[in-house]
């Protein structure tokens, strides 16, 4: 053996456990260097019986995301709709973000016409007033409009309230979201009635 052979060998045996080691000792185990060569070969007898070790490459594991172990394990997202009881305060917390996002596509929807269309908003405007629909009918249209509006508005000054650290219990949550619920449907239906009457003269 060569001199920085001998060095791997003790430097090796010096950080087995000293039980481990006796254990070796023991079942008369040999640990056997070839030379020449720079793979490390073991070679034990053990009752007249020898069992031949090897170096083997560990198999590749694809790393896999959380989402991906989620879904060939069939789990459902958490928190998921379906297993969860539809709630005063969870449903108009959602509903408080969709009408704020239609009304941000509806007002750049606006803005880029006015500023790329063909046509003005008046244009527009007048076209739709050619329809075949009655008073009532606009009235109608003008109230389910007007509803994201009015209850963004009522529902955001009431989360503003929260953040002042009031109307924090359970009771004033339902409370207070019932209120919000009724006042954002009266000023959803002014919105509507801002359209004359059948028979009455538009302005």
């Amino acid at each position: 053996m060569s001199k920085n052979q001998n060095y791997f060998i003790w430097d090796f045996l010096r950080h087995l456990e000293a039980t481990m080691f006796q254990r070796l000792l023991n079942k008369n185990i040999f640990i056997v260097f070839m030379n020449g060569k720079n793979s490390l070969r073991s070679y034990a007898t053990l009752r007249n019986s020898s069992i031949k070790m090897k170096i083997m490459e560990a198999p590749a594991i694809t790393p896999k995301t959380y989402q991906h172990k989620n879904l060939e394990l069939g789990r459902a997202l958490s928190p998921h709709l379906t297993i969860y009881k539809p709630q005063l305060t969870s449903m108009m917390s959602i509903t408080l973000r969709m009408t704020g996002f239609a009304l941000g596509v509806a007002t750049w929807a606006i803005g880029l016409t006015s500023l790329w269309g063909s046509h003005k908003m008046e244009d527009y405007v007048e076209k739709l007033k050619t329809l075949p629909m009655n008073d009532y009918g606009w009235m109608a249209v003008k109230t389910v409009l007007g509803f994201p509006f009015s209850f963004h508005l009522v529902a955001g000054a009431r989360h503003l309230l929260f953040d002042t650290a009031r109307l924090m219990e359970i009771k004033q949550f339902y409370a207070t979201g019932y209120a919000a619920l009724v006042l954002s449907a009266i000023m959803a239906i002014a919105i509507g009635m801002v359209v004359p009457l059948k028979g009455e003269e538009r302005q």
